[in-house]
């Protein structure tokens, strides 16, 4: 199955799905997904009139083409069909996905953007249509009317998914019909969402300060996701040691504490927790869930601190040979010694300046707990008259040489422009996406772009 993700600019630092009541929605077909497509030039199943709606259909000889399918419009971008005015009038899209339990899914809802008309169906069953004649579309079948303009996402809610819905995969086919063959224009991408009964987590949403480069850390406040229970300080772990003080009600809570040594400075959240929502039964707060933990950069204002680690402390990789940093400014006395891995020092370490520095081992890590150190005696000091000693510090992987390889590409850049393609609520867009080219989801924790705009 093809996967894509834009990052949106959207300038938060912890971000999660969540609800205060026992429902979560997700989206099982991106407005911008891949669909397999079929030009109405013909029949897409012979003597079948829908049977190229159906789970089981072969559409391996359709086009593999990404929404939006469009011609004769200004501002999107996918599929551009140009060519199809005058010679078909009708697009067939199939798009699959996975649904674990249709049982738990109690509203399933299809937005979608159209000009002129179309049929929607699942798993080979009608469930929604616009502008459409009533029955089954023809390959050289036209759309009812004309779209009203300008044209706009809208909602269509799909009734009892669960007796439509299957567990593995499912199919959502949509016949996208034209006004007519001289029709100056078509336009069509469309999103599906669920949303279930599955009790979720309560989750943070929130910390301040955020994550990054501090010069001071005494407090931290966190805000949940909802109302949670059974927040004590001894719960927040500061480099392991717990919060001396904590207060705070409902959703958030500030956590005291000593200054830590300067470097990095990871926050997490002790095991024996029994932090839970109001929820009955309650829903236990996971602190080992993605972005439960984070950490920061305490920087030594006299001396120098690191402000990159690559690869990010606490990522997953199937092995490490090497380790890149960044100092906050010139720095003198970095050697090979310097730095260890699981104990044993790197062989060579490159590097000038406030870097970056990459060290490298022989043998790297390549299972279990990798943990990075910088050595007791080194002599990296700040490149000045009068020098100030970095401090050091050290962190951890985590080693699985099963990990599958991420088969991720940058598939397309869209800057924000006012006019050019909107969102579902009007705004400009601009996003980079990226295509998980793969079967298996990615996390991207601790990724980056490796250059800038310039």
């Amino acid at each position: 199955m093809f996967k894509l993700l834009r990052l949106f600019f959207l300038g938060a630092i912890i971000t999660s799905v969540s609800s205060a009541v026992a429902a979560s929605e997700h989206t099982l077909v991106a407005t911008n997904a891949v669909w397999r497509l079929f030009r109405g030039t013909a029949d897409p199943s012979p003597g079948a009139p829908t049977g190229w709606t159906e789970r089981g259909f072969n559409d391996s000889a359709w086009e593999s083409a990404p929404a939006t399918f469009f011609y004769g419009e200004a501002g999107y971008s996918g599929t551009d069909l140009t060519g199809m005015a005058g010679q078909y009038s009708t697009i067939f899209l199939r798009h699959r996905f996975t649904v674990t339990s249709p049982a738990d899914i109690t509203d399933l809802e299809l937005s979608a953007i159209c000009d002129d008309g179309f049929v929607a169906y699942l798993n080979g069953v009608r469930v929604t249509a616009a502008n459409a004649n009533p029955g089954d579309p023809s390959y050289n079948s036209f759309s009812a009317a004309n779209a009203e303009e300008p044209i706009s996402y809208q909602s269509y809610s799909i009734a009892n998914p669960a007796d439509t819905l299957v567990v593995g995969e499912n199919v959502l086919a949509v016949v996208v019909l034209n006004t007519s063959l001289g029709s100056s224009d078509l336009v069509f991408a469309a999103s599906l969402t669920a949303t279930d009964a599955t009790p979720t987590p309560p989750t943070i949403v929130a910390v301040n300060p955020p994550p990054g480069l501090i010069t001071n850390l005494t407090q931290i406040t966190v805000t949940f996701s909802e109302p949670v229970t059974g927040v004590t300080a001894a719960d927040f772990l500061v480099n392991d040691s717990p919060a001396t003080a904590m207060t705070g009600s409902g959703a958030t809570y500030s956590f005291n504490f000593p200054q830590p040594p300067a470097g990095l400075v990871t926050i997490g959240w002790g095991p024996l927790h029994q932090i839970r929502d109001l929820e009955a039964p309650p829903v236990a707060f996971s602190g080992t869930a993605l972005g439960s933990s984070w950490a920061y950069e305490l920087l030594d204002p006299a001396g120098p601190g690191v402000v990159t680690r690559l690869p990010a402390p606490g990522a997953i990789l199937r092995s490490l040979g090497a380790v890149e940093v960044m100092f906050n400014r010139p720095v003198i006395g970095v050697d090979a010694a310097d730095m260890t891995l699981n104990g044993r020092a790197a062989v060579q370490v490159t590097g000038i300046g406030a870097g970056p520095y990459r060290f490298t081992f022989s043998p790297g890590a390549t299972a279990g707990t990798a943990t990075v150190a910088w050595a007791a005696g080194h002599g990296i000091t700040s490149d000045e008259p009068v020098p100030h000693p970095f401090v050091g510090g050290n962190w951890t992987y985590s080693i699985d040489p099963a990990l599958p390889i991420p088969d991720l590409v940058i598939n397309e850049f869209l800057a924000d422009n006012q006019m050019g393609k909107q969102d579902e609520d009007a705004d400009p867009e601009d996003w980079i996406e990226l295509w998980n080219r793969g079967t298996t989801p990615v996390n991207l924790g601790g990724w980056a772009l490796s250059d800038g705009k310039d």
